[in-house]
Protein backbone atom coordinates (compact mmCIF):
# COMPACT_ATOMS: atom_id res chain seq x y z
CA UNK A 1 0.00 0.00 0.00
CA UNK A 2 1.28 3.50 -0.84
CA UNK A 3 1.99 6.08 1.95
CA UNK A 4 -0.54 8.12 -0.10
CA UNK A 5 -3.65 5.69 0.14
CA UNK A 6 -2.15 5.15 4.09
CA UNK A 7 -2.22 8.96 5.18
CA UNK A 8 -6.41 8.85 3.57
CA UNK A 9 -7.07 5.88 5.34
CA UNK A 10 -5.74 7.14 8.69
CA UNK A 11 -7.60 10.46 8.28
CA UNK A 12 -10.90 8.47 7.61
CA UNK A 13 -9.73 6.34 11.10
CA UNK A 14 -9.51 9.86 12.82
CA UNK A 15 -12.86 10.64 11.64
CA UNK A 16 -14.49 7.67 12.77
CA UNK A 17 -12.78 7.59 16.05
CA UNK A 18 -12.65 11.84 16.91
CA UNK A 19 -15.49 12.39 14.58
CA UNK A 20 -13.12 15.57 13.36
CA UNK A 21 -13.83 18.33 10.58
CA UNK A 22 -17.82 17.90 10.40
CA UNK A 23 -18.43 21.30 10.76
CA UNK A 24 -16.92 20.95 6.79
CA UNK A 25 -19.26 18.18 5.70
CA UNK A 26 -22.70 20.13 6.91
CA UNK A 27 -21.35 23.30 5.03
CA UNK A 28 -20.80 21.11 2.10
CA UNK A 29 -24.81 19.95 2.84
CA UNK A 30 -25.79 23.64 3.18
CA UNK A 31 -24.19 24.47 0.18
CA UNK A 32 -26.14 21.31 -2.04
CA UNK A 33 -29.19 22.31 -0.28
CA UNK A 34 -29.19 25.60 -1.52
CA UNK A 35 -29.30 24.15 -4.82
CA UNK A 36 -25.48 24.77 -5.62
CA UNK A 37 -23.94 22.04 -7.74
CA UNK A 38 -22.17 19.60 -6.31
CA UNK A 39 -18.81 20.06 -7.85
CA UNK A 40 -19.43 23.66 -7.15
CA UNK A 41 -19.94 22.99 -3.85
CA UNK A 42 -16.92 21.12 -3.57
CA UNK A 43 -14.83 23.34 -4.96
CA UNK A 44 -15.89 26.27 -2.79
CA UNK A 45 -15.51 23.95 0.58
CA UNK A 46 -11.55 23.12 -1.07
CA UNK A 47 -11.16 27.03 -0.49
CA UNK A 48 -12.58 27.13 2.62
CA UNK A 49 -11.84 24.66 4.57
CA UNK A 50 -9.16 24.81 7.00
CA UNK A 51 -7.95 20.49 6.58
CA UNK A 52 -5.36 20.67 3.60
CA UNK A 53 -6.46 16.47 3.30
CA UNK A 54 -9.97 17.82 3.24
CA UNK A 55 -9.36 20.51 0.47
CA UNK A 56 -7.08 17.94 -1.60
CA UNK A 57 -9.72 15.20 -1.41
CA UNK A 58 -12.61 18.02 -2.42
CA UNK A 59 -10.77 19.16 -4.52
CA UNK A 60 -10.12 16.22 -6.77
CA UNK A 61 -13.54 15.56 -6.36
CA UNK A 62 -14.95 18.75 -7.87
CA UNK A 63 -12.41 18.00 -10.84
CA UNK A 64 -13.29 14.69 -11.93
CA UNK A 65 -17.08 15.60 -11.33
CA UNK A 66 -16.29 18.62 -13.58
CA UNK A 67 -14.88 15.95 -16.29
CA UNK A 68 -18.16 14.14 -16.47
CA UNK A 69 -17.08 11.21 -13.91
CA UNK A 70 -20.15 9.66 -12.36
CA UNK A 71 -20.66 10.12 -8.58
CA UNK A 72 -20.38 6.68 -7.51
CA UNK A 73 -16.98 6.05 -9.04
CA UNK A 74 -15.56 9.39 -7.63
CA UNK A 75 -16.51 9.00 -4.40
CA UNK A 76 -15.36 5.30 -4.23
CA UNK A 77 -11.97 6.11 -4.74
CA UNK A 78 -9.34 5.92 -2.05
CA UNK A 79 -8.47 9.44 -1.69
CA UNK A 80 -11.90 10.47 -0.59
CA UNK A 81 -11.77 8.03 2.35
CA UNK A 82 -11.28 11.84 4.13
CA UNK A 83 -15.28 11.80 4.11
CA UNK A 84 -17.02 10.25 6.49
CA UNK A 85 -19.05 7.08 5.33
CA UNK A 86 -22.13 7.73 5.65
CA UNK A 87 -21.40 11.12 3.90
CA UNK A 88 -19.23 9.21 1.16
CA UNK A 89 -22.57 7.11 0.38
CA UNK A 90 -24.79 9.81 0.34
CA UNK A 91 -22.44 11.48 -2.01
CA UNK A 92 -22.07 8.59 -4.28
CA UNK A 93 -25.61 8.02 -3.93
CA UNK A 94 -28.29 8.74 -7.06
CA UNK A 95 -30.31 11.26 -5.35
CA UNK A 96 -30.38 14.89 -6.23
CA UNK A 97 -27.77 17.27 -5.10
CA UNK A 98 -30.91 18.69 -2.61
CA UNK A 99 -31.67 15.63 -1.63
CA UNK A 100 -28.00 14.92 -0.42
CA UNK A 101 -27.23 18.09 0.71
CA UNK A 102 -30.85 17.87 3.31
CA UNK A 103 -29.28 14.60 4.52
CA UNK A 104 -25.50 15.57 5.06
CA UNK A 105 -27.00 18.68 6.84
CA UNK A 106 -30.26 17.94 8.76
CA UNK A 107 -30.75 14.26 9.04
CA UNK A 108 -30.00 13.89 12.58
CA UNK A 109 -28.99 10.27 12.49
CA UNK A 110 -28.03 8.02 15.54
CA UNK A 111 -26.09 5.54 15.54
CA UNK A 112 -25.53 2.30 17.74
CA UNK A 113 -22.62 3.70 18.64
CA UNK A 114 -24.26 6.62 20.26
CA UNK A 115 -25.68 4.72 23.12
CA UNK A 116 -22.42 3.04 24.31
CA UNK A 117 -22.30 1.69 27.78
CA UNK A 118 -18.80 3.01 29.04
CA UNK A 119 -19.98 4.52 32.34
CA UNK A 120 -22.54 1.75 32.47
CA UNK A 121 -19.84 -0.11 33.27
CA UNK A 122 -17.84 1.72 35.57
CA UNK A 123 -20.00 -0.21 38.40
CA UNK A 124 -19.15 -3.24 37.25
CA UNK A 125 -15.41 -3.04 36.40
CA UNK A 126 -15.51 -1.32 39.98
CA UNK A 127 -17.17 -3.93 41.38
CA UNK A 128 -14.97 -6.82 39.40
CA UNK A 129 -11.29 -5.38 40.67
CA UNK A 130 -12.46 -5.12 44.15
CA UNK A 131 -13.15 -8.82 43.34
CA UNK A 132 -10.50 -9.69 42.02
CA UNK A 133 -8.32 -8.45 44.76
CA UNK A 134 -10.27 -9.84 47.16
CA UNK A 135 -9.85 -13.55 45.23
CA UNK A 136 -5.93 -12.62 45.21
CA UNK A 137 -5.56 -12.22 48.24
CA UNK A 138 -7.77 -15.22 49.74
CA UNK A 139 -6.08 -17.34 47.48
CA UNK A 140 -2.41 -16.38 48.52
CA UNK A 141 -2.80 -15.95 52.18
CA UNK A 142 -5.88 -17.57 53.45
CA UNK A 143 -6.31 -20.70 51.53
CA UNK A 144 -3.48 -22.01 51.61
CA UNK A 145 -3.19 -22.14 55.66
CA UNK A 146 -6.42 -24.03 55.51
CA UNK A 147 -4.73 -26.27 52.75
CA UNK A 148 -2.04 -26.85 55.45
CA UNK A 149 -4.01 -27.67 58.47
CA UNK A 150 -6.65 -29.42 56.84
CA UNK A 151 -3.17 -31.94 55.69
CA UNK A 152 -1.77 -31.72 59.31
CA UNK A 153 -5.42 -32.49 61.22
CA UNK A 154 -6.60 -35.21 58.17
CA UNK A 155 -9.94 -33.78 58.28
CA UNK A 156 -11.86 -35.01 55.71
CA UNK A 157 -13.53 -32.27 53.89
CA UNK A 158 -16.26 -32.39 51.64
CA UNK A 159 -16.27 -32.01 47.50
CA UNK A 160 -17.21 -28.16 47.32
CA UNK A 161 -14.34 -27.57 49.88
CA UNK A 162 -12.08 -29.76 48.23
CA UNK A 163 -12.38 -27.78 44.70
CA UNK A 164 -11.96 -24.45 46.11
CA UNK A 165 -8.62 -25.39 47.84
CA UNK A 166 -7.57 -27.25 44.93
CA UNK A 167 -7.89 -23.62 42.89
CA UNK A 168 -4.55 -22.40 44.89
CA UNK A 169 -2.54 -23.94 42.47
CA UNK A 170 -2.89 -22.12 39.19
CA UNK A 171 -5.18 -19.63 40.98
CA UNK A 172 -4.37 -16.89 37.98
CA UNK A 173 -5.81 -18.82 35.66
CA UNK A 174 -9.51 -19.47 37.88
CA UNK A 175 -9.55 -15.34 38.30
CA UNK A 176 -9.08 -14.93 34.75
CA UNK A 177 -12.19 -17.71 33.85
CA UNK A 178 -13.97 -15.76 36.53
CA UNK A 179 -13.25 -12.32 34.26
CA UNK A 180 -14.76 -13.54 31.25
CA UNK A 181 -17.43 -15.41 32.80
CA UNK A 182 -18.15 -12.15 34.10
CA UNK A 183 -17.80 -10.00 30.88
CA UNK A 184 -19.64 -13.06 29.09
CA UNK A 185 -22.69 -12.46 31.14
CA UNK A 186 -22.67 -8.59 31.00
CA UNK A 187 -22.89 -9.61 26.97
CA UNK A 188 -25.78 -11.82 27.33
CA UNK A 189 -27.50 -8.81 29.48
CA UNK A 190 -27.22 -6.42 26.38
CA UNK A 191 -27.87 -8.65 24.01
CA UNK A 192 -30.94 -10.20 26.04
CA UNK A 193 -32.32 -6.42 27.15
CA UNK A 194 -32.30 -5.14 23.46
CA UNK A 195 -33.38 -7.90 21.68
CA UNK A 196 -36.58 -8.29 24.16
CA UNK A 197 -37.06 -4.50 24.37
CA UNK A 198 -36.56 -4.27 20.27
CA UNK A 199 -33.72 -1.19 20.73
CA UNK A 200 -32.29 -2.04 17.12
CA UNK A 201 -36.18 -2.02 15.82
CA UNK A 202 -36.77 1.20 17.52
CA UNK A 203 -33.93 2.88 15.94
CA UNK A 204 -33.57 2.01 12.48
CA UNK A 205 -37.34 3.18 12.88
CA UNK A 206 -36.72 6.70 14.50
CA UNK A 207 -33.23 7.13 12.10
CA UNK A 208 -36.48 6.44 9.03
CA UNK A 209 -38.67 8.79 10.19
CA UNK A 210 -36.50 11.81 11.12
CA UNK A 211 -34.83 11.28 7.39
CA UNK A 212 -38.67 11.47 5.93
CA UNK A 213 -39.00 14.63 7.80
CA UNK A 214 -35.92 16.23 6.06
CA UNK A 215 -36.65 15.71 2.54
CA UNK A 216 -38.61 16.79 -0.12
CA UNK A 217 -42.26 14.78 -1.11
CA UNK A 218 -41.34 13.63 -4.15
CA UNK A 219 -37.87 12.16 -3.27
CA UNK A 220 -38.74 10.50 0.33
CA UNK A 221 -39.83 6.67 -1.66
CA UNK A 222 -36.48 7.04 -3.65
CA UNK A 223 -34.67 7.86 -0.48
CA UNK A 224 -35.84 4.98 1.44
CA UNK A 225 -35.00 2.63 -1.07
CA UNK A 226 -30.92 4.03 -1.60
CA UNK A 227 -30.51 4.70 2.07
CA UNK A 228 -32.03 1.15 2.82
CA UNK A 229 -28.89 -0.46 3.69
CA UNK A 230 -27.09 -2.61 6.34
CA UNK A 231 -24.87 0.43 7.01
CA UNK A 232 -27.52 2.48 8.54
CA UNK A 233 -30.55 0.89 9.24
CA UNK A 234 -28.89 -2.64 10.25
CA UNK A 235 -31.71 -3.99 11.82
CA UNK A 236 -34.98 -3.20 9.03
CA UNK A 237 -32.36 -2.40 6.10
CA UNK A 238 -34.32 -5.69 4.12
CA UNK A 239 -37.91 -4.54 5.18
CA UNK A 240 -37.50 -0.97 3.96
CA UNK A 241 -35.96 -1.71 0.91
CA UNK A 242 -38.94 -4.04 0.02
CA UNK A 243 -41.40 -1.58 1.68
CA UNK A 244 -40.23 1.53 -1.03
CA UNK A 245 -39.88 -0.78 -4.17
CA UNK A 246 -43.18 -2.65 -3.48
CA UNK A 247 -45.04 1.81 -3.03
CA UNK A 248 -42.72 2.86 -5.95
CA UNK A 249 -44.21 -0.37 -8.09
CA UNK A 250 -47.81 0.67 -7.19
CA UNK A 251 -48.95 -1.18 -3.91
CA UNK A 252 -51.06 0.97 -1.58
CA UNK A 253 -49.21 1.71 1.73
CA UNK A 254 -50.97 -0.73 3.94
CA UNK A 255 -50.25 -4.01 1.39
CA UNK A 256 -46.99 -2.80 1.07
CA UNK A 257 -46.18 -2.54 5.01
CA UNK A 258 -47.60 -5.83 5.36
CA UNK A 259 -45.70 -7.47 2.58
CA UNK A 260 -42.70 -6.00 4.01
CA UNK A 261 -43.17 -7.01 7.49
CA UNK A 262 -43.00 -3.16 8.87
CA UNK A 263 -45.16 -2.44 12.15
CA UNK A 264 -48.63 -0.31 11.55
CA UNK A 265 -46.94 2.28 13.40
CA UNK A 266 -44.40 2.99 10.63
CA UNK A 267 -46.56 2.12 7.59
CA UNK A 268 -49.11 4.42 9.11
CA UNK A 269 -46.39 7.40 9.38
CA UNK A 270 -44.98 6.55 5.96
CA UNK A 271 -48.00 6.62 4.35
CA UNK A 272 -48.36 10.52 5.62
CA UNK A 273 -44.61 11.05 4.56
CA UNK A 274 -45.82 9.87 1.07
CA UNK A 275 -49.65 11.24 0.77
CA UNK A 276 -48.95 14.48 2.55
CA UNK A 277 -49.23 17.39 -0.22
CA UNK A 278 -48.64 19.59 2.38
CA UNK A 279 -45.23 18.91 3.32
CA UNK A 280 -45.86 19.21 6.57
CA UNK A 281 -43.45 16.99 8.56
CA UNK A 282 -44.55 18.10 12.45
CA UNK A 283 -46.15 14.68 12.66
CA UNK A 284 -43.14 13.16 11.31
CA UNK A 285 -40.75 15.20 13.70
CA UNK A 286 -43.02 14.05 16.61
CA UNK A 287 -43.70 10.42 15.93
CA UNK A 288 -39.59 10.65 15.40
CA UNK A 289 -39.45 12.10 19.26
CA UNK A 290 -41.42 9.27 20.42
CA UNK A 291 -39.56 6.44 18.93
CA UNK A 292 -36.66 8.18 20.26
CA UNK A 293 -37.95 8.44 23.58
CA UNK A 294 -38.45 4.58 23.24
CA UNK A 295 -34.77 3.86 22.39
CA UNK A 296 -33.72 5.88 25.40
CA UNK A 297 -35.65 4.35 27.42
CA UNK A 298 -34.77 0.97 26.22
CA UNK A 299 -30.78 2.07 26.69
CA UNK A 300 -31.97 2.83 30.46
CA UNK A 301 -32.84 -0.45 30.96
CA UNK A 302 -30.09 -2.02 29.58
CA UNK A 303 -27.99 -0.21 32.49
CA UNK A 304 -30.15 -1.08 34.85
CA UNK A 305 -30.08 -4.64 34.25
CA UNK A 306 -26.82 -4.22 33.89
CA UNK A 307 -25.77 -3.31 37.25
CA UNK A 308 -28.16 -5.58 38.16
CA UNK A 309 -26.67 -8.58 36.84
CA UNK A 310 -23.04 -7.81 37.97
CA UNK A 311 -24.39 -7.52 41.57
CA UNK A 312 -26.37 -11.35 41.42
CA UNK A 313 -23.19 -12.42 39.94
CA UNK A 314 -20.50 -10.77 42.24
CA UNK A 315 -23.38 -11.83 45.06
CA UNK A 316 -22.95 -15.38 44.00
CA UNK A 317 -19.79 -15.46 43.76
CA UNK A 318 -18.60 -13.92 47.64
CA UNK A 319 -21.43 -15.96 48.88
CA UNK A 320 -19.91 -19.14 47.47
CA UNK A 321 -16.76 -18.17 49.07
CA UNK A 322 -18.01 -16.86 52.00
CA UNK A 323 -20.26 -20.77 52.56
CA UNK A 324 -16.40 -22.36 51.41
CA UNK A 325 -14.88 -20.39 54.88
CA UNK A 326 -17.52 -21.21 56.83
CA UNK A 327 -17.83 -24.67 55.82
CA UNK A 328 -13.76 -24.92 56.32
CA UNK A 329 -14.12 -23.52 60.11
CA UNK A 330 -16.31 -26.04 61.05
CA UNK A 331 -15.19 -28.72 59.56
CA UNK A 332 -11.79 -27.66 61.53
CA UNK A 333 -13.32 -27.07 64.60
CA UNK A 334 -14.95 -30.66 64.49
CA UNK A 335 -11.83 -32.16 63.87
CA UNK A 336 -10.15 -30.84 66.95
CA UNK A 337 -12.74 -31.30 69.37
CA UNK A 338 -13.62 -34.95 68.08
Amino acid sequence: MSLYRLAYKFEAFRNILFGLNRESFIQLGMLLRKDVPLAEALYRLSQSSTSQRIKLATGLAARRLSSGEGCDKVFAAAEMAVFPAITRYILASPLSDVTKGRLIADWKYRDRRDFRLDTALTYPAISLGMAGLTSMSLYIFVFPQFLEIFAGLGVKSTPFIDWMLRRCDGFLFWDLAFVAGFVFLLQLVVYATRHISGFSQKLDEMNLLRMLAVLPLQERVRAIEVMAVKSYFPALHNRFRRFAQAIASGSDIGTAGNAAGVSDMLTWFVGLAVNDDSGETTLLDEAADYCNASVESSAAKTVSMLEVASTLFLAVVFGSTAYALVQMMILITESTFS
